[in-house]
């Protein structure tokens, strides 16, 4: 839940009805993009309309938000300066940025969460950018928000290539009597497949055997899932492997 600092409530709806005069304005003109609108005149509307946002929003302390317009306007000033297309590809993302800013202002009213991984959606923002697809190459639920900068770039490079970024979570039965040996056992199966760019607990913390019955692993690798699945399965005391 987004924490608004120094806020009062005539404040907040100010904010509130700024911030759904530019959700119009987004909403019309990805509409219009979608249709083929190309003039320099919309794409600077929404430039500014992203720009506002990512303004008010830092003003009063909502940092999702204001990362999200921002990303958002990285995205928009490539396509005004003519760096990048308006395709329908780019489009789809803009319209999923919208939906999740939308969800940011339902979750600030309702004092809940919102319902999406906004990491993910920064990566996506980041690689139209940069400009890729819009989409990203498929990497596992949560690895934007697991996975550092260093090795998210990694993972884009390898699946690009063909490789696959599989997270791997395996479960110890709850009577083992040696759950960091085990841990250590799987981490070393799961490594003869492939790149292991991050587990949770680490490497480190297994071998201090600060571990409980679980172990999360992304593993960069191009075998096939269930020989990943039953490199993990065959050590002992291994009861679930969920990729």
């Amino acid at each position: 839940m987004a924490t608004l600092v120094n806020v009062s409530d005539e404040e907040l709806q100010v904010f509130l009805e700024e911030l759904d005069e530019q959700i119009q304005v987004l909403e019309e003109g990805f509409l219009a993009l979608e249709k083929g609108g190309r003039d320099a005149e919309l794409v600077n509307a929404l430039f500014r309309a992203a720009h506002t946002v990512k303004g008010s929003s830092a003003a009063v302390g909502h940092q999702q938000m204001a990362a999200l317009t921002h990303a958002m306007e990285n995205v928009l000033d490539r396509v005004r300066k003519g760096d990048l297309e308006p395709s329908r590809g780019l489009v789809d993302v803009l319209f999923r940025s919208l939906d999740g800013l939308r969800a940011l202002r339902q979750a600030l009213v309702s004092g809940g969460e919102a319902a999406f991984d906004l990491a993910e959606l920064l990566a996506v923002l980041r690689d139209a950018a940069a400009g890729g697809t819009g989409e990203g190459p498929a990497l596992p639920a949560g690895a934007a928000r697991e996975l550092d900068e260093e090795a998210l770039e990694e993972a884009r490079a390898a699946v690009a290539a063909g490789a696959a970024l599989l997270k791997v979570a395996v479960t110890l039965a709850a009577d083992s009597v040696m759950p960091a040996v085990r841990a250590y056992q799987v981490y070393l199966a799961l490594s003869d497949l492939g790149r292991v760019l991050r587990a949770i607990p680490s490497l480190e913390e297994i071998e201090m055997e600060k571990v409980e019955h679980e172990l999360t692993v992304f593993l960069l690798t191009t075998a096939p899932r269930e020989a990943v699945r039953a490199a993990a399965a065959a050590v002992t005391d291994v009861v679930s492997v969920d990729i």
